[in-house]
């Protein structure tokens, strides 16, 4: 009980400083700002699969995005409002990526080998589109099927002298029973279900990108991190203590330091956070995190020793928790086995279990 009431005097006494310092005032501030650049920043999840299509062309390319629509594909094709509509949805990552059907284009395609057709149709993509080449295939599939039979016309007419509209009619009318029929170009499929693999992908914590909750876990605990490593640097009262008086008095003084941060963190979840969970979920997160961070922290610290090595960490354990933890993106959606390895570090671990 001796020991329970020092502790809190130490933290008391250890909060009372840390209140009067306003460098905790700054960094409570510069925390709340970059939260809030986090919640208006809209980071493309790279899991879209929409395809943004815009006609310029008339009629003509009315077909051609009717027929690409209508493709057998895994995207989902539909035609944008406008072209402004199409540039921006792909910059925000709404939409995979799009295509711009320019005027003239319809023409220029079935014109066959005899008119180039580059520039007939524009993509257009971000630096987060990632399924870019796979929409290309689906689209220029479409555009080879009608320029391929006015290719195969012309070169029947050329070579084997079948120009009557008869012998071309009877080419097209092949044409299509191929394309149709499937026995050119024929694959089966079989679907294979990995255990734990849809609830890794869809239906977990790491599988959402949180943006605002995972960061302000990440800056409370980079906020302990820092702090422990500039105590080490200068020491301070507990240099003069007992080894396990000591570890007590940094103990109470870690958690004194992380308060404010702590409140930051939990008031910005709950008022800019999108991913809305119940409010004792994101309060249970914080009240684990700060705890679980300060003893992680401090073992580390014992781990490392160095000064320098230590202080220096504090960016490699940034990196891998901005890899691991569903800040930007979410490394569950590629690599499923990997979600479980974010535990390493508090934040994810947090959020494994409350999120």
């Amino acid at each position: 009980m001796k020991a329970l009431k020092k502790g809190l005097l130490w933290f008391a006494l250890s909060l009372k400083g840390q209140l009067r310092r306003p460098a905790c005032w700054i960094a409570a501030i510069l925390m709340a700002l970059v939260l809030w650049m986090i919640s208006v920043v809209s980071v493309p999840a790279g899991t879209s699969w929409t395809v943004l299509l815009w006609n310029e062309d008339g009629d003509g390319g009315r077909q051609l995005v009717e027929q690409i629509e209508a493709a057998d594909s895994s995207y989902d094709f539909r035609e944008a409002s406008s072209e402004q509509e199409l540039i921006h949805e792909v910059q925000t990552g709404q939409a995979q990526c799009g295509f711009v059907i320019s005027p003239g284009a319809t023409s220029r395609i079935e014109a066959g080998d005899e008119q180039d057709i580059s520039g007939a149709i524009t993509y257009v993509d971000s630096p987060f589109t990632s399924l870019g080449s796979e929409a290309k295939e689906t689209v220029f599939a479409v555009i080879w099927q009608r320029r391929a039979l006015t290719v195969l016309q012309n070169e029947a007419s050329s070579q084997l002298g079948m120009s009557s509209p008869q012998e071309r009619q009877e080419l097209a009318q092949r044409y299509q029973d191929f394309l149709a029929g499937g026995s050119v170009f024929h694959a089966d499929f079989e679907t294979v279900h990995v255990e734990g693999l849809a609830s890794a992908m869809n239906g977990g914590a790491l599988a959402r990108v949180q943006p605002v909750r995972s960061m302000a876990l990440v800056l409370v605990f980079l906020d302990l991190f820092l702090a422990v490593g500039a105590r080490t640097r200068h020491g301070g009262p507990g240099m003069a203590m007992t080894r396990g008086a000591r570890f007590a008095w940094e103990y109470a003084a870690n958690l004194a330091h992380a308060i404010v941060p702590a409140i930051v963190a939990f008031a910005a979840t709950r008022l800019l956070e999108t991913d809305r969970i119940a409010w004792w979920r994101d309060l249970c997160c914080i009240l684990v995190l700060v705890p679980l961070a300060d003893l992680w922290v401090m073992c580390f610290e014992r781990l490392v020793r160095s000064r320098g090595a230590f202080v220096s960490c504090a960016f490699t354990i940034l990196v891998s928790e901005f890899v691991l933890c569903p800040v930007f993106w979410t490394i569950g959606t590629y690599a499923p086995a990997m979600s479980l390895v974010c535990a390493v570090f508090p934040p994810g671990l947090v959020l494994l279990l409350f999120a």
